[in-house]
């Protein structure tokens, strides 16, 4: 139960990123993803990488992992937020 409330909490991640990245106005004005082709993917490599770690430690028995990335999300979404938010 816990993987998969993991894996969704991932596609949520996952979503809130590409739409931070998305909004050209946060970076430069007149800035697009394709502006910066290694920085997005490097963001977004590293936020694969803590879902792949997340996944393996809770697949593992860790459940502490599972509230943790919990809490990251619930940080992203703050973050997400705010700079949509503020700019939009």
């Amino acid at each position: 139960m816990e993987l998969a409330v993991v894996f969704a909490l991932g596609v949520v991640n996952f979503a809130m990123h590409v739409a931070v990245l998305h909004h050209r106005r946060i970076w430069t004005p007149g800035a697009t993803m394709a502006d910066q082709p290694v920085a997005v993917w490097f963001s977004l490599g590293i936020e694969y990488a803590l879902l792949f770690a997340s996944l393996l430690m809770v697949a593992h028995g860790s459940e502490s992992w599972a509230w943790g990335y919990g809490l990251y999300t619930v940080a992203n979404g703050a973050g997400a937020w705010f700079l949509l938010g503020r700019i939009g």
